[in-house]
């Protein structure tokens, strides 16, 4: 699975968010756990088992920001 932000100070925004499923979310692909969305729509729902995929994440920052933005998501 291959995640592509355009902005990586977004991505941050977006985790910050009260009740933001964001962060756990990349905390279960990060560790290869269990994943699913959860929608009534069994043609566009998914469910991946734990270890049976690999993540990446791609964002965008300029090389100023990067420590600020990456410390805020880490």
């Amino acid at each position: 699975m291959l995640l592509c932000y355009d902005e990586l100070s977004q991505l941050v925004s977006k985790i910050g968010i009260d009740s933001s499923s964001l962060a756990s979310g990349l905390l279960q692909m990060y560790e290869a756990g269990p994943f699913a969305n959860g929608v009534k729509s069994g043609k566009e729902s998914f469910s991946l088992q734990p270890d049976t995929y690999c993540t990446s994440l791609i964002a965008a920052t300029t090389d100023n920001k990067f420590a600020e933005l990456w410390a805020k998501l880490a």
